[in-house]
């Protein structure tokens, strides 16, 4: 039990470092965290549609 909440304890102070850093940034570089976050998340889902359209790219100029 006593691990259990030192656990959490760790969390929620890794939580808060983390939230006093992201207000030290600007408006513009959050702006630009989230917008690359979204991306990324963009590219995992779409991974698969990717990869088959570059392979099919490269499969057109070995015609």
């Amino acid at each position: 039990m006593k691990n259990k909440s030192r656990i959490k304890m760790t969390i929620k102070t890794r939580f808060n470092s983390l939230l006093i850093k992201w207000n030290e940034f600007t408006p513009v570089t959050r702006g630009f965290i989230v917008i690359l976050l979204i991306v990324i998340i963009g590219i995992i889902v779409r991974w698969r549609f990717i990869i088959d359209e570059a392979y099919n790219g490269f499969k057109y100029f070995s015609k």
